[in-house]
This record gives C-alpha cells, structure tokens and sequence, in this order.
C-alpha cells in the first residue's frame, strides 16, 4: 500500500486528473504539483501563472519541511503569499506588501527566502565536511607524531645494542 502512495506521489497531478499515469519531472513552488514536461509548458503558457517557480521533481525533498508548512494564503486579503518581509519577519500578499509594507526596506519574494535557506543548508553540509577533513588531518598528524616518536625510541635503542 505504501509503495503505492508513494508511485501517486510521483505522478504528474494534472495528467492524473485526465486518467493519465505521467511521472512528474518537475515540482511547482507555490501550487505544490509535480507536473510532467508537456503540462509544465502548458502551466508557463498561462498569463497568470507564468511566474510560478519550478525545480527539478528530485530536488522538491531539499525544501526544508518547515517551509512547506508555511502559511500559503494570506488571512487578510485571502491571496498567496508571495513576499517575504524581514522587517516584520512575515510572510505578505502582493496587497499587503504594497499597503502594509510599502516603507518596508526588506521586502522579497518568498521563492529567494526558499532559495537562501537551501544555500544556507547546503553551507551548513560544506562546514560539517570541512570539520570532518580538519579531525581526520590532525588525527593523521597525531598518528604522524606517534611513528616518529617510536622511530627515535628504535633508533636509540639500536645505537644501544651496537655500544654493548
């Protein structure tokens, strides 16, 4: 059943509709479908949702769980949100980012905010990387340190049998 579930998962949303069994290639942003080559142009070729961001389908797992549980709507004008402000540290509408935060300096889209945390995320895993490399040469060193310590110890007391 699980496998199931999952194989749906992986199904391009507008295809299915249509009783057709397409793998989605890619993911939308903000309509959250996975759609397939042929429906993500038909998806772009509409006036109104031509500025929907899309990602590769496989990449879709990268976006942080707690941004997917974001607010989608906004509760005063009932309109997605689509902005990000850092003044206020809230999400917005396209009404509430012109009425409500119009003198606003750090007004963007949601899709950078996405988009920074993922690059944010991914220096976090070059960092953990870089630490790793960093204990793995000083234990080399210690190591290092240790056979050139007991190469001296042999050497010394080879010199000694030699005397004796």
């Amino acid at each position: 059943m699980a496998s199931k579930a999952l194989k749906e998962e992986h199904m391009c949303m507008s295809c299915s509709f249509r009783n057709l069994s397409q793998e989605s290639s890619f993911w939308f942003l903000v309509c959250k479908e996975g759609l397939c080559l042929s429906c993500k142009k038909h998806h772009l070729s509409i006036k109104a949702l031509k500025s929907h961001d899309v990602q590769p389908f496989e990449e879709r797992q990268s976006i942080p769980e707690i941004l997917e549980q974001v607010q989608q709507t906004c509760f005063e004008h009932d309109r997605t949100i689509e902005f990000y402000c850092s003044d206020h540290r809230e999400p917005c509408c396209i009404r509430c980012s012109t009425q409500n935060h119009k003198g606003c300096q750090n007004v963007c889209p949601i899709e950078d905010v996405i988009a920074n945390d993922k690059s944010s995320i991914a220096i976090n895993h070059i960092e953990k990387g870089i630490d790793g490399i960093i204990l793995k040469m000083e234990k080399i060193l210690q190591m290092k340190e240790k056979l050139f310590m007991a190469s001296n110890v042999k050497s010394k007391l080879q010199r000694k049998m030699l005397l004796t």
